[in-house]
């Protein structure tokens, strides 16, 4: 009885141990550009304005996102508590896919063993908390796979509508437009245990209404809010305008440094991964098993998606990689009790030390927050004045949103109309605003004053200025919100 609950208390604090790694590395670490949009965005979640349609094509992110606004906080610490929510998710996916893992395996130690291989891969650990919809979409496609497993495995009787599933895949699409991978995705996993426990009947039926017709379901409400204001966009429809413009670039090299970069720092997790893979195909016995043919075709899956995709950024990847690497497990289960140990151990201390000498985990945001702290202060000493710098880098404080996107000239034009309208006191200029060059440069030209770095106040207002608030040595507003990620994290060889 002892040893049960020693054993218990044992996986509380390995779980504990988790939480505060992801949540610690959530409110700490670089906060990319994309991220910071997403929740300055959230401010305009509840209005209704033409300005503010586009994020309810996101309606579940964003509400998320819409609850710090509810508090009065700085703009650091606002920032700090989106990444503290999306930390909480991440530790839930975790634990998420730690229970497929037992559901799969049964064995609590594989679990277990399991997640300590999962945190030692690098673009999950320092990806997985970030704020981006595709995280959100992570978390709903483990709740709705677990759902499906649990189901399967259910000796009660299949029902032709299952309330829950049908639920669960609507949030699923709901999400984000790379759900349609996930809801895909899914559909054959869910196809693939009707078949191989014996509960085909009518599965087709019950395909199209789980899963084809949610899918059909959130794209009509898009196209029916389109059609009522021309304002609204169809979030499937931008992205699959998106995905066919970057078709071509989809498939040069330099589109796969995430992928390359991961696999030069952890190379040694994705052997096991392979090994485990062919531990599979070796043993008759494991390939006519329910749950080693659905990790191979979880991986399997995870892997087509990671190529098809056209932008595997770091944190895309995190959220493949549990599944693709679920077929370690049976690596691990087949592993005498010594050798287990062996590798348990190499998992926990060897693979993160020799990665942490190889290069830094994750970059730190405390240069981030000095200079949004300053730059908060620049517009609290002037107040009623907007500024505008395309990333939002100051969630709290009146900005104009118009986003400037890369391949998306039609963004540029329009922000640089709006501009011309209704020009704010400030412009900070980040790397975003490169987009719009040279016009970008000429209209700061023309109408602003350079006053400090990178910091731009219209002709008329500068008068005005406070002095006394600016940075006397500038601020380094380029580096601090650089475009996706860190410079330091690109793969060197680009």
């Amino acid at each position: 009885m002892s040893q049960q609950r020693t054993m218990v208390l044992a996986r509380l604090a390995l779980c504990g141990a988790f939480l505060i790694l992801f949540v610690y590395m959530a409110v700490n670490s670089f906060v990319s550009h994309s991220e910071l949009w997403a929740i300055t965005s959230a401010r305009l979640f509840g209005d209704l304005t033409d300005k503010s349609l586009i994020i309810y094509t996101k309606f579940l992110f964003y509400s998320v996102l819409s609850l710090p606004y509810q508090f009065t906080l700085s703009d650091g610490t606002h920032i700090q508590m989106a990444r503290f929510l999306f930390g909480l998710i991440a530790w839930v996916c975790l634990m998420l896919t730690g229970r497929l893992a037992f559901l799969l395996t049964k064995s609590r130690g594989l679990s277990l063993t399991f997640l300590m291989f999962l945190v030692s891969i690098q673009v999950y650990t320092c990806n997985i908390f970030r704020v981006r919809a595709d995280i959100l979409g992570h978390f709903l496609m483990l709740t709705t796979l677990l759902y499906i497993v649990k189901k399967s495995q259910s000796p009660s009787k299949i029902k032709l509508f299952d309330t829950r599933l049908f639920f669960l895949v609507v949030l699923v699409a709901a999400t984000t437009a790379k759900s349609v991978y996930l809801v895909i995705g899914l559909a054959f996993f869910y196809w693939f245990s009707a078949v191989k426990k014996q509960r085909s009947q009518k599965v087709y039926l019950r395909l199209l209404i789980h899963f084809g017709a949610p899918f059909y379901l959130v794209i009509s409400i898009g196209t029916l809010l389109t059609l009522i204001n021309p304002d609204f966009s169809n979030i499937f429809a931008i992205a699959l305008n998106y995905y066919v413009n970057s078709f071509e670039s989809a498939w040069l090299l330099k589109s796969f440094n995430a992928v390359f970069r991961s696999l030069q720092i952890n190379w040694f997790n994705y052997v096991l991964i392979l090994l485990g893979v062919v531990q599979i195909l070796r043993s008759k016995r494991l390939r006519k098993q329910y749950a080693a043919q659905s990790c191979l075709l979880l991986a399997a899956f995870s892997l087509l998606t990671i190529i098809i995709h056209p932008e595997r950024w770091d944190y895309f990847l995190a959220t493949q990689v549990p599944l693709l690497s679920l077929p370690v497990l049976f690596l691990f289960q087949n592993l005498s009790s010594v050798k287990k140990k062996i590798v348990l151990l190499s998992v926990t201390f060897c693979i993160p030390a020799y990665m942490t000498f190889f290069e830094p985990w994750w970059f730190s945001n405390e240069e981030q927050l000095r200079v949004i702290k300053q730059l908060s202060g620049i517009l609290q000493a002037h107040p009623g004045a907007q500024y505008f710098d395309s990333t939002g880098a100051l969630p709290t404080q009146p900005s104009l949103l118009w986003y400037m996107g890369p391949n998306d000239q039609g963004s540029v034009r329009n922000a640089m109309k709006n501009l011309r309208k209704t020009p704010p006191e400030f412009i900070f200029r980040t790397p975003h605003l490169s987009y719009a060059d040279p016009d970008m440069a000429v209209f700061l030209f023309r109408n602003y004053d350079e006053v400090s770095h990178h910091i731009w106040v219209r002709n008329d207002f500068v008068k005005s200025l406070d002095r006394d608030r600016l940075p006397t040595h500038g601020l380094p507003i380029r580096r601090t919100f650089i475009y996706d990620h860190h410079p330091r994290t690109r793969w060197p060889l680009w």
